[in-house]
This record gives C-alpha cells, structure tokens and sequence, in this order.
C-alpha cells in the first residue's frame, strides 16, 4: 500500500501549450498515477500515489502519513500541529487518542475510528 502526503500545489503547465493547472507541487516526482483531493481554498492537498515516493516524503514542506494504523505520538501531534498550523488547516482536534487513519479521515470528511492495538 502506498503512502499518503499532504503536499503543497503550484499552478503547472502539464500539457504544453494549454493553460496552468493547481497541481500538487512535486506531479513531475511523482511520474505514476496518483490521486489528490485539495485541501479547501488552501494551497494544499492530500495526495495518494501508487507508489510510495521517498523523494516527495524528504521534502521539507510535505506531510508524510506512514502507516495509517500508527497511534499519534507526542511528537507527532507537536508535528502535525505545527505543519498544519502553517498551512492553515484547523488543528485543535489534533491529540494521541487517534490514529494516523482517523486524521486523514477527518481532513477527507470521512468518519473512521480507530484503537490502539
């Protein structure tokens, strides 16, 4: 299963001579098909490739998931309230009693629970 990222988007120009798109910043890294959902009006979105990309991961302004079924740590929480707190998503909901899956749920609007193992 590939990973999940949020990464920052950019207007590209992916077909040569048509008009620039909002695409996630690294499209031309991620070479294979992905999906992404964009996060609101932010210049953010969720990215799901078909591979994971541990060039993308290294990016100093992505947001790397890893294992959706990890409970968030201390640090995690700390890291992903700074990241989302700079790319002005809310992040107050942010604590150790979810797993990295139910944070990706609640930024996509899906409802998941998790438990710790």
């Amino acid at each position: 299963m590939s990973a999940f990222y949020l990464v920052p988007t950019e207007s590209v120009v992916l077909i040569p001579n048509q008009p620039a798109v909002n695409a996630p910043k690294y499209v031309t890294e991620l070479s294979l098909s992905f999906s992404a959902i964009p996060y609101g009006l932010e210049t953010i979105s969720l990215v799901a490739p078909a591979a994971d990309s541990p060039s993308i991961a290294a990016e100093s302004d992505v947001f790397t998931f890893g294992s959706l079924t990890t409970m968030l740590t201390d640090a995690d929480v700390a890291n992903i309230q700074t990241y989302f707190g700079n790319a002005n998503i809310p992040n107050d909901f942010v604590s150790t009693s979810l797993c990295k899956r139910g944070l990706q749920a609640i930024l996509t609007g899906w409802s998941w629970l998790c438990s710790a193992a």
